[in-house]
């Protein structure tokens, strides 16, 4: 039965290949989600900012006063917009570390030695959970302030 063994070992490590390459697709995926809730979680800043323009506009509009110091009073940074960009850089990071443990896993796979990866796996979720945290108090601070 030898033949029948070296027959089986390529389709193993081709599943193994193909398992890690899912795995590193799967990883962009989140990356490029991140990315995008990132730049909808920023644009949102930029939309309540808008907001509050027009509403203190037509304020001013009805004092019959100049509304160039109101625009000079608003923030020129909001918290969403940080939130935001801090999200896109974390789905930068995922991009540039799901490539590397790719790498490795190919390396590994090649030598017969794999050892999976956990942390990263702990670290992206509380990650995570802390931005979707930041981004609800956020909101509910918002709905309170209108």
């Amino acid at each position: 039965m030898p033949d029948d063994e070296n027959r089986r070992r390529p389709i193993d490590l081709a599943q193994q290949y193909l398992a890690n390459e899912r795995t590193f697709l799967s990883w962009l995926r989140t990356s490029i989600a991140l990315i995008g809730l990132g730049f909808v979680v920023a644009r949102f800043g930029l939309f309540l900012r808008e907001f509050q323009l027009v509403v203190i506009q037509r304020e001013v509009e009805a004092a019959a006063s100049s509304s160039n110091n109101v625009i000079q009073q608003l923030p020129e940074h909001s918290f969403s917009s940080i939130l935001g960009v801090l999200m896109i850089a974390l789905g930068v990071a995922l991009i540039f570390y799901s490539l590397k443990s790719y790498r490795d896993g190919n390396k590994e796979i090649e030598s017969g030695v794999y050892v999976p990866k956990k942390s990263v796996v702990y670290t992206g979720a509380i990650l995570l959970a802390i931005f979707g945290g930041a981004t609800i108090l956020y909101l509910l601070t918002v709905s309170l302030m209108m």
